[in-house]
């Protein structure tokens, strides 16, 4: 009797664990995942004024200012220069507006005249990116103009 009871309470808690393991898995990899880094959400997420469910890292790093964007797109034109790329143009304004398509996360835009040169340029950008991310997509960008 004292050995089926052992045998019994072995059982269940080798159900239990498998119950748990598998919530867990399901939660990290088959779960939502934050928008901008894939973190799982499972702990907890940030419903961000973008519209975007986020981990709280992302969250807490976003850049939804153009005080802060202009700051960072300045920083890293100053570390590409450091790298010892040549940057040839001037300042390039940035603006931060949503995008139309929400796997865009900026865009290098241009006005024409009608003879197809470029009268201004400037750069676009998602807001809410966190800074890193936002800064990687800045060095991409700033290759574009």
């Amino acid at each position: 009797m004292a050995r089926s009871a052992s045998t019994l309470r072995s059982l269940f808690l080798l159900f239990v664990l498998s119950v748990c393991l598998g919530n867990l898995l399901a939660c990290n990899y088959f779960g939502p995942k934050c928008k901008f880094s894939g973190a799982s959400l499972s702990a907890g997420k940030v419903h961000t004024p973008e519209e975007f469910d986020v981990c709280h890292e992302c969250g807490k790093h976003a850049v939804r200012d153009l005080r802060t964007a202009q700051a960072l797109v300045a920083e890293v034109r100053s570390e590409t220069v450091s790298l010892g790329i040549r940057l040839p143009w001037g300042a390039i304004p940035s603006k931060l507006a949503p995008s139309a398509n929400a796997g865009v996360h900026a865009r290098c835009e241009a006005a024409r005249y009608a003879n197809g040169s470029v009268a201004s340029l400037w750069i676009r950008f998602m807001p809410g990116m966190p800074k890193p991310m936002f800064k990687a997509v800045a060095a991409h960008e700033l290759t574009h103009a």
